[in-house]
């Protein structure tokens, strides 16, 4: 009899699962599934992404904030999305335009 290379036939395969924002609880894991994704479709280099938003969560930006200003730039088709989500960020937290900046917050 011939072994079969998967463990189910194709109509007996489960069907996909679709996640979905509301599907995940967690802010931060919805946020560095979907920002960097999002930047890189505006034309910024995926690293510099995770880079960026990285240091607006050691900055103290709140992943629902962060992903609300970079939603704002896909929106405004930025030229500079990186620069049109800071300034859409704000200074909504002590420190965090500091860090920004390169300086210590």
């Amino acid at each position: 009899m011939p072994r079969q290379s998967s463990l189910f036939t194709d109509d007996q395969a489960p069907a996909p699962v679709a996640v979905t924002p509301a599907s995940t609880s967690e802010p931060k894991e919805l946020l560095f599934r979907f920002g960097p994704a999002a930047f890189v479709e505006l034309g910024v280099r995926e690293d510099k992404a995770r880079r960026v938003i990285g240091g607006w969560c050691k900055a103290g930006y709140h992943p629902t904030k962060i992903l609300a200003a970079i939603k704002a730039a896909q929106d405004a088709k930025a030229i500079e999305p990186v620069s049109y989500a800071r300034k859409v960020l704000g200074d909504s937290v002590g420190g965090g335009e500091a860090f920004l900046r390169g300086g210590q917050s």
